[in-house]
């Protein structure tokens, strides 16, 4: 394992990962579309200098809510949906366990 092997397959993952940030929010989805193993994945990026995987696909997914979230007009139900969470709750949990505040607190806060 090189340092350019790491950093091609970083990039490879970053660019995955913006493309499918709104659907795909699990480490094996993106492990499997570069045909290596989660664990390899994780590897490649953690010798690069970064978090963990899941850390990188959460900030990802927190910054395209923070986006949506900055248009009122845009329902929370609709956020979840949109950002392929299972329901609105899973969504609520995810963003206060990822930011410290529910998504409607984010949004007052843009006020």
């Amino acid at each position: 394992d090189s340092l350019e092997n790491y950093k091609c397959g970083t990039e490879q993952f970053i660019r995955l990962l913006s493309e499918n940030v709104k659907r795909e929010h699990n480490v094996d989805f993106y492990a499997d579309k570069l045909c290596i193993s989660s664990q390899y994945l994780g590897r490649i990026v953690r010798n690069f200098g970064h978090d963990k995987v899941y850390d990188i696909i959460a900030r990802a997914v927190v910054g395209e809510i923070e986006i949506m979230l900055a248009d009122s007009s845009i329902p929370l139900k609709q956020i979840a949906t949109d950002m392929n969470f299972s329901d609105q709750s899973v969504f609520t949990k995810f963003f206060k366990r990822q930011t410290g505040m529910s998504p409607l607190q984010y949004r007052n806060t843009l006020k």
